[in-house]
């Protein structure tokens, strides 16, 4: 993730986390330097850094939601300024062409439950059944309106990711 960190003046840091082990980068005055987590609080927080060859005692305040609202590094107080979150984690839901009526499987499961049958008249939303993956019940919704052309699986059918499931036109 990446996060800005704005103190009171001109201090702007940028913290990077690299992966998910201790280490990460941070940005200063158009200079990046290396930073490890060195000791953690009980909740994940940091307690100590190393940035370069000192250890810098730093404190973390977060928000209701998480992320952080306020640090202390050596003893200074900055505000955290989130401007923007970027995580390998998220990713933005994949668009649905309107132009295309296939509906695929997106995970491999079986196909609890089917909702309509040929010839149904469906809308953009609309739940058309259910594929059970990974012991979770994922919707299948119509990705526009129109009439069920086809439908090529039976309820109980496992399929897989990337099967297509019915046309509507």
């Amino acid at each position: 993730m990446k996060y800005t960190v704005r103190g009171e003046g001109t201090h702007v840091f940028e913290l990077l986390r690299k992966n998910e082990n201790q280490e990460f980068e941070a940005k200063f005055k158009n200079r990046s330097v290396a930073v490890r987590i060195l000791e953690s609080n009980p909740d994940g927080t940091m307690r100590l850094v190393m940035v370069g060859n000192r250890i810098i005692p730093v404190q973390v305040e977060r928000r209701s939601d998480s992320f952080p609202e306020r640090v202390w590094i050596n003893g200074v107080s900055y505000a955290v300024d989130i401007e923007k979150v970027e995580s390998i984690r998220y990713r933005p839901p994949r668009k649905i062409k309107e132009a295309d009526g296939t509906v695929k499987a997106e995970l491999p499961g079986v196909l609890t439950s089917l909702l309509v049958t040929e010839g149904d008249e469906v809308v953009k939303g609309q739940v058309l059944g259910i594929l059970e993956a990974m012991k979770m019940e994922n919707e299948l919704n119509a990705p526009r309106s129109g009439v069920v052309k086809s439908i090529a699986v039976k309820a109980g059918n496992a399929v897989m990711r990337g099967d297509i499931l019915l046309e509507i036109e």
